[in-house]
C-alpha cells in the first residue's frame, strides 16, 4: 500500500480521500504539495525516502478527485522507465505488482509540514518555462518524467547521491520482492508428491 502525506493547502482538494492511517506499513511513503504556476494548479509528490519527485500539472476539477487513480497509472509507468534492465516478462509482473499495492492508498494530513519554500527552485523554473519561454507545463506523463529527471538526477551533499538513483535503489528491492513473491505462489501452487508415490515396486521373484 501507499501512504500520502497531504499539505493543509492540497488537503481541501483531496478533502473526500482523508482519512486516519494507523498501523499501516506502506510500500512508499509520499509527500504531497500543491503549487500554483501562473493560472494551472500542479501538484507536487516527493518520495519520503529518496526525496524522488514526481509532477502532475494539468489536473483540472474532476481530475483532482481522480488523482488517486492517476498516481496509479503514473507509478508503474514511470518506474517502468526506470528499470530498462527488467525483461519483458519481469516487467509486466512487476507493473501488477506495483499497481496491486497502489490500489490500497492512504490519505492523511501532513504530521509534518513541509518546510517554507521547499519547491521554490521547481516552482521558479516552472514559471521561466510558461512565462518567458511561452512554453506549456509537463502535464502528460513522458514529458513529467523528462522534465523531473535533471532535477532528481543533482546530487544532494546530504545523502551524497541522487534522489534518482535512491529511488532506483528501492524500485529494484520492490522487484526483488515481486519475484520473491512469485516464486513463492509458484512452489505453494505446485503439487506435492507424496512419499508412497515416490516408491520403486520390484518383483524379486520375477526371472531375468
Amino acid at each position: 500500500m501507499i501512504l500520502f502525506n497531504v499539505s493543509q493547502t492540497l488537503s481541501k482538494v483531496l478533502a473526500s480521500h482523508l482519512k486516519p492511517a494507523k498501523h499501516v506499513e506502506p510500500h512508499l511513503v509520499w509527500d504531497l504539495e500543491l503549487i500554483t504556476v501562473g493560472a494551472e494548479q500542479c501538484i507536487i509528490a516527493c518520495e519520503q525516502q529518496s526525496q524522488y519527485l514526481m509532477l502532475f500539472c494539468g489536473l483540472k476539477g474532476e481530475q483532482m478527485r481522480h488523482f488517486p487513480e492517476i498516481f496509479e497509472d503514473r507509478l508503474w509507468r514511470e518506474v517502468m522507465a526506470l528499470c530498462p534492465q527488467l525483461s519483458k516478462q519481469e516487467k509486466t509482473a512487476f507493473a501488477r505488482y506495483l499497481v496491486a499495492a497502489s490500489e490500497e492508498q492512504f490519505y492523511q494530513l501532513n504530521p509534518n509540514p513541509l518546510e517554507e519554500g521547499r519547491f521554490h527552485k521547481l516552482i521558479e523554473n516552472l514559471e521561466y518555462r510558461v512565462i518567458a519561454e511561452k512554453m506549456p507545463l509537463p502535464s502528460d506523463g513522458k514529458s513529467a518524467l523528462q522534465y523531473t529527471l535533471p532535477i532528481n538526477g543533482k546530487v544532494r551533499k546530504k545523502t551524497e547521491d541522487s534522489p534518482l538513483a535512491l529511488y532506483r535503489e528501492l524500485c529494484w528491492l520492490m522487484a526483488e520482492d515481486c519475484k520473491e513473491q512469485a516464486r513463492l505462489a509458484k512452489e505453494a501452487a505446485s503439487p506435492v508428491t507424496g512419499r508412497e508415490e515416490n516408491i520403486v515396486m520390484v518383483d524379486f521373484n520375477k526371472k531375468r
